[in-house]
């Protein structure tokens, strides 16, 4: 039996190399992408998602008979400061005012502009939407973020000729009636997708969904301009009542109360935008 396995064993690590071999020469043909280090703000962008939402969280798990399906927009834009615009839909309800931080390879959300209201809400502490640092620890960020995603871990996909990598972040949060949970995947081209509940302790108000990305369109075949002027507007008005472009000091605490005045339906839009 010693003398069979070991005339076996020897013909199967040869074949074991050699398919490693035939691995390593095929990934010098791939065009390699790598772990993204920000998120993508150097030029306006227009990203079309596929969004599902469904009626429980087992089906949701599941991704079996979603109750609604449609296309949403995701558009970024530059500004004049050190922060972009980014919203969701040609007809936004309120916008984010996001920047890199590059000393950290941190994407955050230091405040949110409603625009029905005709509020802006700065942030004491700024959202931490994508954490980019290639040395993952987020101690203390609880003093320096509002919210971050404590667990990441990287991906990597083949697509035809291309090895795409990709961070994935989790967070899971239990607030006073609601846990909320989003699962996000970012690489270099920005969110590739993320899938999300919010779920109400005491209410069927609950919502489960996802997002896929579907396509970059170009930006002049939207309305991008336009929304971009008229929000660039509305805060230098604000910025005339305020020196050196500071904006209105409504805390993180109080956007609730003001994101309170929106219909329900609405308060649903707002949340969905949160990422």
């Amino acid at each position: 039996m010693k003398k069979y396995l070991i005339t076996f064993l020897f013909p199967s690590l040869f074949i074991l190399n050699s398919c490693a071999d035939i691995l390593s020469d095929n990934e010098e043909n791939y065009i390699i992408q790598d772990l993204p280090q920000h998120f993508p703000l150097d030029k306006d962008y227009a990203w079309v998602y596929e969004r599902t939402y469904y009626s429980n969280k087992e089906l949701w798990e599941s991704e079996l008979n979603p109750d609604t399906t449609f296309l949403d927009t995701l558009f970024v834009t530059q500004t004049e400061n050190d922060f972009s615009y980014y919203w969701w839909g040609q007809n936004p309800y309120s916008v984010s005012l996001v920047k890199n931080h590059s000393d950290e390879n941190h994407f955050i959300r230091i405040g949110r502009y409603y625009i029905q209201l005709d509020s802006i809400v700065s942030y004491e502490k700024p959202d931490l939407w994508a954490n980019f640092n290639p040395n993952f620890d987020t101690t203390g960020y609880s003093a320096i973020y509002s919210s971050f995603a404590p667990t990441r871990y990287s991906t990597k996909d083949t697509m035809q000729n291309i090895i795409a990598h990709s961070f994935i972040e989790i967070k899971n949060e239990f607030h006073e009636d609601y846990e909320y949970y989003v699962k996000s995947e970012k690489n270099l081209f920005g969110s590739e997708s993320w899938k999300y509940y919010r779920d109400y302790y005491d209410d069927n108000n609950e919502y489960f969904g996802m997002a896929k990305k579907q396509s970059e369109i170009n930006d002049s075949s939207t309305n991008i301009g336009l929304i971009k002027l008229k929000i660039h507007d509305r805060l230098n008005r604000f910025s005339k009542l305020h020196d050196d472009f500071r904006m209105l000091q409504v805390y993180s605490m109080d956007a609730k109360k003001i994101a309170g005045k929106y219909e329900n339906d609405l308060m649903q839009k707002i949340f969905d935008e949160d990422y």
